[in-house]
């Protein structure tokens, strides 16, 4: 995963995050490692950090920002959300583990939505690649008119309910703040995030072919998490209910 982060975006900081600690007699020198900067989990400040850290196997500490990150996202007010397991995703749940994991994120959606009063929690879904989630947009998206057996209409010829926009951290790339300002929607706006390390060239390529514009959040390079909920907000300024 490093390497890749690093093939594709060499002037991006590495940062390693450990939640371990080295067993004795295990030397272990963060200068000696690749990346820029090497942080552990310990030093954090989480409160009663050993007994939070083993409420988690493996995979669950790894992730566990998921649940957190869905929770500031709902409180912002978005309408629906598609968790997608990108070609770059680590890790890749699948099976009776994904059903489990779709049950806990809905159940953090109807908690945040109890929290700020609104009226209903927003939709909640978890996918295993952008083509799936490109066709639960389309179902969502579909204006009259449409022919019922496509999976994803083609925007040159059917005009898209909601614009799209696909964050972008290239630099020079039109601001997501200016391209909702320009097309201004009353149907609110569809967002899509990529992993770390961004989507691959082909998921690339298809949100481009169903009308996903590229849009930049500024200067600096973002995490995942924080690049999404920084984008919540500034649609729900720009088109949504903050105005």
């Amino acid at each position: 995963l490093y390497q890749t982060l690093r093939r594709f975006h060499p002037d991006w900081e590495t940062v390693a995050l450990i939640t371990d600690e080295p067993p004795p007699g295990f030397v272990f020198d963060p200068a000696s490692e690749p990346f820029d900067r090497v942080v552990w989990a310990k030093d954090l400040g989480i409160e009663a950090f050993r007994g939070w850290l083993f409420r988690h196997d493996v995979v669950e500490v790894c992730t566990a920002v998921k649940g957190p990150f869905l929770h500031q996202v709902c409180e912002a007010g978005v309408a629906d959300v598609v968790i997608v397991v990108c070609d770059r995703s680590v890790p890749r749940p699948a099976g009776q583990d994904s059903g489990r994991r779709t049950e806990r994120l809905r159940k953090v959606a109807i908690e945040a939505t109890r929290q700020t009063g609104r009226a209903s929690p927003p939709k909640v879904d978890l996918v295993f690649s952008v083509d799936e989630a490109m066709q639960v947009l389309a179902a969502d998206d579909m204006l009259v008119g449409d022919s019922p057996e496509m999976s994803v209409p083609l925007p040159e010829s059917l005009g898209l309910v909601r614009p799209r926009y696909v964050l972008d951290e290239t630099p020079g790339t039109l601001s997501l703040a200016k391209l909702l300002a320009a097309g201004q929607s009353a149907g609110g706006a569809v967002l899509a995030v990529g992993p770390e390390g961004s989507f691959s060239d082909r998921e690339h390529a298809l949100l481009s072919s169903v009308g996903f514009v590229r849009a930049g959040l500024g200067p600096r390079v973002l995490r995942a998490e924080t690049a999404a909920i920084t984008a919540v907000i500034v649609a729900q300024t720009v088109v949504g209910d903050m105005k």
